[in-house]
């Protein structure tokens, strides 16, 4: 049986609004660390990673090396600490058994820079062959990893240079009550690390593009800390068409039946034993093999960057549990634990036709004329932006020659 660990006093901080995803995982973390997250806001820890020049006001909400800063200082409430580190490589492998080694020799967690330098979330877990003693430790052979994604603001308002009103993160707030939204996540390895998972290399900016980059404790990563690296050739994100040509939604040429998605996910609860660990188990059959439930009709999303990487999402029936699978090779991406059992359910023209209106009945993206055929009739993602999980699938729609995706919480954002 595989080795697994996890910070157990870790919990999911959703960010106070959009472009606080940085503040929010290093809340989340903190509190892992023993830190009472009631004597601190989320506004502080933006003002100190959101820098006042250059690179780091240009391209992010949360620098790296600003946000490792914030990281470090001694906040009010904090029993314990431990010092991190800004870790940057091209091997996504070295990163990943820091923040094992992190886990298992500390019991501290980390701080990812996922989905090609767009966002950030907290990795608080592991699981191995063995367990990992070092982060040089080849024999710990990593077979997954944990993490908590931050997901869906409490608040509808992109992030102004201003900051707003903050917001008070106690034990019973609103944070992590979303049905689209995990919890908690179990990603294998090989989807983790790939360019269109997780840990995929940076393409933001300028100073680490082409590489991955995650905030790790120093104790494990010290031989990982960042000089500021040369700049590396990496994959870059598509430019919009010239004239005004917009991109529209690319269907895949074939995918696999939907009965097939199904016993991929059954069969690979099995086989990483995912029925058998804490706190999956609990939904899974409590380590019966015959007890795991069924895995429920799954939902086809379009992938809007590449036809190639569409997915579906498979819930387990009366679970708090899903999985996204690979619609085009049946291999699966991602488990997710919910706070309540997940409903998926493609939108029908008149719904989404109400959605759209509803959302945009402020006046800031009024909409005229749009009738049924303007809306894609499945649902779709796009890796960034508003797409925080590809649990949380969007609506599109094409509005003046433009492609357009509305999330659950109402904010519609270009897609083209």
């Amino acid at each position: 049986m595989s080795y697994t660990k996890r910070v157990k006093n870790c919990r999911k901080h959703s960010p106070d609004i959009h472009g606080y995803c940085g503040p929010a995982s290093m809340m989340t973390c903190l509190e892992g660390l023993g830190m009472n997250v009631s004597e601190v806001r989320q506004t502080d820890f933006y003002e100190l990673a959101r820098g006042e020049s250059g690179e780091a006001k240009k391209y992010w909400h949360s620098a790296p090396d600003l946000l490792v800063e914030a990281m470090n200082k001694r906040w009010p409430g904090m029993p314990a600490q431990v010092e991190y580190v800004l870790a940057v490589t091209e091997n996504p492998r070295e990163l990943d058994l820091a923040m094992a080694a992190g886990i298992e020799l500390l019991n501290a967690p980390s701080l990812a820079l996922v989905q090609g330098g767009g966002h950030w979330i907290s990795v608080v877990g592991y699981c191995a062959e063995n367990e990992v003693s070092s982060p040089r430790d080849t024999e710990g052979r990593i077979i997954a990893l944990e993490s908590i994604n931050c997901g869906k603001p409490l608040k509808n308002e992109e992030a102004p240079d201003h900051v707003p009103d903050p917001i008070i993160h106690l034990a019973k707030d609103r944070c992590g009550k979303s049905g689209q939204e995990p919890v908690l996540s179990f990603t294998p390895l090989m989807d983790w690390e790939s360019q269109d998972g997780w840990m995929s290399r940076v393409t933001v900016g300028e100073k680490w593009t082409g590489h991955r980059v995650a905030i790790v404790p120093k104790a494990t990563g010290a031989h990982l800390q960042a000089r500021v690296p040369k700049t590396v050739r990496g994959d870059r994100p598509a430019c919009r068409l010239a004239g005004g040509e917009s991109r529209s939604i690319s269907l895949p040429g074939e995918v696999i039946p939907p009965e097939v998605a199904r016993d991929c996910v059954r069969r690979t609860v099995e086989n990483s034993k995912l029925h058998l660990r804490p706190p999956w188990a609990n939904h899974l059959g409590k380590g019966d093999a015959r007890a795991i439930p069924k895995p429920g009709e799954p939902v086809l999303v379009h992938h809007v960057d590449d036809p190639q990487k569409s997915y579906y999402i498979v819930p387990l029936l009366g679970a708090r549990v899903a999985a996204t699978v690979n619609a085009i090779n049946g291999r699966v991406l991602e488990f997710g634990l919910f706070p309540t059992i997940p409903n998926y359910k493609p939108w029908c023209p008149e719904a989404a036709a109400k959605a759209i209106q509803r959302a945009t009945a402020s006046g800031k993206f009024p909409i005229k004329n749009l009738h049924p055929g303007q809306i894609h009739p499945g649902l779709v993602w796009k890796r960034r932006r508003q797409a925080y999980t590809k649990f949380a699938p969007l609506l599109a729609f094409r509005h003046e020659d433009a492609l357009w995706g509305l999330n659950r919480s109402g904010l519609v954002r270009e897609l083209s």
